[in-house]
């Protein structure tokens, strides 16, 4: 599943963080530095920094002074993909974190998006504008898989990309079946909004169920959809966040708007057991960390000028134990998810 998020401009702060937070603003001196067991990367004031779970012994790793965006790791946390913008042009780099050297890859007029590491860390797939796009990062070939993209996910194993069409077609492109990458199956036509592997035979979505809208389970192998989950919700929904646990986990992050207020709410999910839990509301930007059982997201405030201020914030997967990680920063990346997650607005 791909987040959609908006882009906010952020301020850098200079001074000290308020009470409660654990940030540190300090830069430490670059020779000295060492990446963190349990990094983060993150943008702020454009820059792209990359600190510890908790946004400690920070580094500025920016490969120049122009504005950053969508930083999304490589497994292994040794390198990391981002995105710069220069006279409305948009390029894409790698960074090594073991040779301290920066690889491009692509330059475009339209700007990357939803961009996704397959776990086996040797493909990238973006978009741009509605148009799926898959790169080979050891040769860095592009190929362009469909155009008229809304969303796309890869499967756990890398062996296949499932994406939603604008006319609603759910399609399956299995490498392992069929080499041709401009022919891939249709699975199934519904009015969906996202899509993401639950397992390798499994993707899940949100659809119409019974009059209601809910997370249904379609299993790629007998073609079958059976309801996910015992939550219903009465109007269909503007935007919706699936992201599985990281390490083998049981839980789903599941993210959609209320009925009434239409803000969004974040609940739990266990794959085995029907027990939703309501974990936070009105919160944007929610991912999973690679540090205890914590989640990244987003809170936004308005200053007396009418700027909006992003706040990257942590909690358990409970939604308890609220922490200040980095003021006036946004689009927060951790290793256990291979998708960027840019906020905007």
């Amino acid at each position: 599943m791909i987040p959609r998020w908006i882009t906010v401009g952020a301020c850098m702060i200079a001074v000290a963080f308020s009470t409660g937070c654990i940030s540190s603003t300090e830069v430490v001196n670059v020779d000295s530095w060492e990446l963190p067991s349990h990094p983060i990367a993150y943008i702020q004031d454009g820059a792209l920094y990359v600190s510890d779970s908790f946004g400690e012994n920070r580094k500025n790793i920016s490969s120049s002074d122009t504005e950053h965006f969508a930083p999304v790791w490589l497994p292994g946390a040794e390198e990391i993909m981002y995105g710069t913008i220069t006279d409305d042009y948009y390029e894409l780099w790698k960074y090594s974190f073991v040779s301290d050297e920066r690889t491009f890859v692509i330059g475009t007029r339209n700007k990357p998006s939803h961009l996704q590491i397959a776990n086996s860390g040797k493909f990238l797939l973006y978009q741009e504008v509605d148009n799926l796009f898959l790169i080979d990062l050891e040769t860095l070939e592009r190929t362009r898989l469909h155009e008229g993209i809304q969303e796309a996910a890869w499967s756990p194993d890398s062996k296949a990309i499932a994406f939603l069409t604008s006319d609603n077609r759910v399609l399956l492109q299995d490498f392992t079946i069929n080499a041709e990458l401009d022919d891939p199956s249709e699975l199934f036509t519904d009015d969906i909004l996202s899509l993401t592997f639950l397992d390798e035979r499994t993707l899940l979505f949100e659809g119409e169920y019974e009059g209601e809208y809910t997370l249904l389970a379609y299993n790629l192998a007998t073609q079958l959809v059976e309801p996910f989950t015992s939550l219903r919700f009465t109007q269909p929904a503007n935007d919706v966040v699936m992201q599985l646990e990281p390490n083998n986990g049981d839980r789903i992050i599941y993210v959609r708007p209320n009925d009434t207020t239409l803000l969004p709410q974040v609940w739990m999910l266990h794959i085995d057991k029907d027990v939703p839990k309501l974990a936070l509301t009105n919160v944007y930007g929610v991912s999973w960390s690679s540090h205890l059982d914590m989640v990244y997201y987003i809170e936004s405030s308005v200053d007396d000028d009418g700027n909006i201020l992003p706040t990257i914030m942590s909690a358990t997967a409970a939604g308890l134990n609220k922490t200040i990680v980095i003021e006036n920063g946004h689009s927060i990346a951790s290793p256990v998810q291979y998708v960027s997650n840019e906020f905007t607005l």
